[in-house]
């Protein structure tokens, strides 16, 4: 592999190794499968020449991009001596491989389309397993009636205005990178920038774009609550996302592993990103030591019921 020829990335001043062939045409698949279904490319900061050259080139259609996945997953198998590289290549190629079949009318059923996008296939949960949570849930509710309208009350006895959101997340923010510096370390040069943003279909998002730097955007038209609002930071920063992409970087990357510079969405690696981002909430904010984290925060943001004590602290279980 040559990793001492450097080239341009997309995603800034950084530069990154130049891509053997296995990364080369996995790259380019990714690009050319995103112009058919865009979003497939959640970021994106390999090799500029790359991106342009599928940016000029004709398409190709989405029954060839499922056989160029199937031909790739072979040469993976033959070809890539390290086994977790190659473990990780054929498992994000089966999902290529299934997307492009979709796209191009030839479809599985869900739960199998499901299980080869994600190399993971979903239990279902038996109804009486939510009949128990439901039961749980109205004994620990205040009041009494219709769960769903004593959950709404409760959420918005937590919400933050939306004039102190900022606050709150900078205290927020500034725990959380102290934690996750001491358990995990930092990249030397990593950083992120929060904007407050309208008009979108999620609460919070990470863009991720290459140089160890994300944006964080948060919907201030939704509503949000403590503590929901502090495992919101935790996912989408530290040492939830931008961590996780940084760290991915500053390693796997500039190590010579090109093909993680696309970041896909629907592949075994969302799966597990998005799992990695779920439990860093409990790194950086144990439940022994929580309590007393949104008691600070809840006062901080001048939420109503930080004058209660006992329900700051149900509120944080």
């Amino acid at each position: 592999m040559t990793t001492d020829t450097r080239v341009p990335a997309v995603g800034g001043t950084r530069t990154i190794p130049a891509p053997d062939p296995i990364a080369t045409d996995y790259l380019l698949l990714a690009l050319r499968l995103d112009q058919h279904a865009p979003g497939l490319i959640d970021a994106y900061y390999g090799p500029a020449s790359l991106k342009a050259q599928v940016d000029m080139e004709s398409r190709r259609s989405p029954m060839a991009l499922r056989d160029d996945a199937a031909a790739l997953h072979d040469r993976v198998v033959r070809d890539v001596p390290e086994p977790d590289r190659r473990t990780w290549l054929s498992a994000q190629l089966v999902a290529l491989e299934t997307q492009a079949a979709a796209l191009a009318g030839n479809g599985l059923p869900y739960e199998e389309h499901i299980a080869r996008a994600f190399d993971f296939r979903p239990r279902r949960v038996p109804e009486a397993d939510l009949d128990a949570a439901a039961r749980t849930i109205d004994d620990l509710l205040p009041g009494e009636g219709d769960i769903a309208a004593r959950i709404e009350a409760w959420d918005e006895s937590l919400e933050i205005p939306v004039e102190r959101r900022p606050v709150a997340m900078d205290l927020l923010l500034e725990r959380f990178r102290a934690r996750a510096a001491d358990l995990f370390g930092l990249p030397n040069g990593e950083q992120l920038r929060v904007s407050w943003v309208r008009n979108q279909p999620w609460s919070a998002y990470n863009w991720y774009d290459g140089g160890l730097r994300s944006r964080v955007d948060v919907n201030t038209d939704l509503p949000t609550h403590l503590p929901t609002f502090a495992h919101t930071v935790a996912h989408e920063a530290y040492p939830g996302h931008h961590l996780e992409h940084a760290w991915k970087e500053a390693d796997l990357v500039e190590r010579g592993r090109v093909e993680c510079s696309a970041m896909l969405i629907n592949t075994p690696e969302c799966f597990i990103s998005e799992g990695l981002a779920d439990v860093g909430f409990d790194f950086v904010s144990p439940p022994a030591d929580r309590a007393a984290l949104l008691d600070e925060v809840f006062e901080l943001a001048e939420v109503p019921v930080a004058d209660d004590a006992a329900r700051r602290r149900e509120a944080a279980v």
